[in-house]
């Protein structure tokens, strides 16, 4: 499980080998987990320097912390926008060479995570109002008012329709 112990000290090993001065030290950064990022690995917000990392991507890939957090200090570095524009381009083609010559590691720093950090499981319950059939779908439908119960084929409403994520039913 990883901990804001194991963050400090990937922040601190990774401010040793590549970023020196460039970033801020790792006393002055705080570390945040995350269960509410679910698409993403990270997110570095260096306006308060702040880093919140995804529990979800982190129970999925264990051993990619490393990899995320010179990720993240590049926009520490950068602070440009759009944010993985030419500037960021710039700085993880010199951490890459940089990985190479000290770990033996070619491409460290990437610009895309290995997958998303959490599968989108969304459903939603189409319930009958008439004769209470129930049917489950992976899509909302847009064209509520042209929905219609497979049994009594009454129109189903807005308020028949409930959202939950797979297996909570």
């Amino acid at each position: 499980m990883l901990t804001t112990k194991d963050m400090e000290n990937s922040y601190r090993r990774m401010r040793r080998l590549f970023f020196g001065y460039k970033v801020p030290r790792a006393s002055k950064v705080k570390f945040e987990i995350s269960k509410r990022l679910t698409a993403v690995a990270a997110y570095a917000y260096h306006w308060c320097s702040l880093i919140k990392f995804s529990y979800w991507y982190f129970e999925k890939y264990p051993d990619e912390l490393d990899r995320t957090m010179a990720h993240e200090m590049i926009h520490f570095c950068v602070r440009e926008k759009p944010i993985h524009g030419k500037g960021y381009a710039k700085e993880e083609k010199r951490i890459n060479k940089l990985a190479v010559k000290k770990l033996g590691i070619e491409n460290f720093c990437t610009r895309y995570s290995l997958g998303r950090a959490r599968e989108l499981r969304r459903e939603y319950l189409y319930e009958c109002p008439k004769c209470g059939c129930r049917r489950i779908k992976r899509t909302h439908s847009k064209l509520i008012k042209k929905l219609r119960c497979y049994n009594c084929w009454k129109t189903i409403g807005k308020a028949d329709i409930y959202m939950a994520y797979k297996g909570e039913w």
